[in-house]
């Protein structure tokens, strides 16, 4: 019997980690209220993702992956889309200066990946067997970089600080906040569509065809998925960048 894999951003309620299981997606800064809650130095939270890194791979059930094969194709595909990221004119800043790492877990039935604040991210084996190719394993890869990029871990240990403010007797916010099941759900759907989105960029702006991302989330949640739906939105945009990168790379004599 088949059974389609879930894919689940799983966040570590850390102040120094969200590990993030791939219900793999994000939207762009559209609302202004999320700057506001983006108020952690970067420097501190890269160094902090780098110890929560070598601590989660210290782990005595984290079995990194040797097999060849599997490392190449990952470093393969992780470099390009780093290297996308540190050419963006929306991400550049941010990306440049973070020590960048990858690595692969031993683990095929998780269909999922993970990042830690300053660059550091990690897939498990199920998640590439699921990329049937390199296409689909860059959307992949690119949603991770992207929870890096927007810094999504540090949202989270902010809202988490605002909702204890307002909570608190006598400070805090003026106006009743909305119930945290709902806040933190809209949170992470905003979350969750952002880094589909940016990561599909990035993956079309360091030459991978767009339509990888698009069939991973349609393999792995379904065609009609809400996510394979919103992911599809962006298509058009994702592929002129595609095509745009693929035209400024080709050789003279073929253009």
């Amino acid at each position: 019997m088949n059974v389609r894999p879930s894919i689940h951003l799983v966040c570590l309620t850390s102040a120094t980690v969200c590990l993030i299981c791939l219900t793999l997606g994000c939207a762009t800064d559209q609302n202004p209220a999320r700057a506001d809650v983006q108020s952690i130095a970067q420097s501190r939270e890269a160094q902090n993702g780098a110890k929560a890194f070598q601590k989660f791979l210290s782990a005595s059930d984290v079995i990194i992956s040797q097999d060849p094969v599997i490392r190449d194709r990952v470093m393969r595909v992780f470099v390009r889309i780093v290297q996308a990221a540190k050419a963006s004119s929306s991400y550049g800043t941010v990306a440049s200066p973070l020590q960048w790492e990858h690595v692969v877990i031993r683990d095929d039935l998780k269909v999922t990946g993970f990042a830690f604040p300053g660059g550091k991210i990690g897939l498990y084996t199920g998640l590439i067997s699921a990329a049937d190719t390199d296409d689909q394993l860059a959307g992949a890869i690119g949603h991770l970089v992207a929870k890096v990029l927007t810094r999504h871990s540090a949202e989270r240990i902010s809202r988490n600080f605002v909702r204890a403010a307002g909570e608190g007797s006598g400070f805090g916010l003026r106006v009743k906040p909305p119930k945290g099941e709902e806040l933190e759900k809209f949170w992470q759907t905003t979350q969750r569509d952002e880094a589909d989105y940016v990561g599909m960029l990035l993956s079309a702006e360091a030459r991978y065809d767009p339509h990888g991302s698009l069939a991973l989330y349609k393999s792995l949640e379904g065609p009609a998925s809400p996510r394979a739906k919103k992911l599809e939105e962006h298509l058009p945009e994702a592929m002129a960048r595609y095509h745009a990168q693929q035209k400024a790379t080709a050789p003279l004599h073929s253009r």
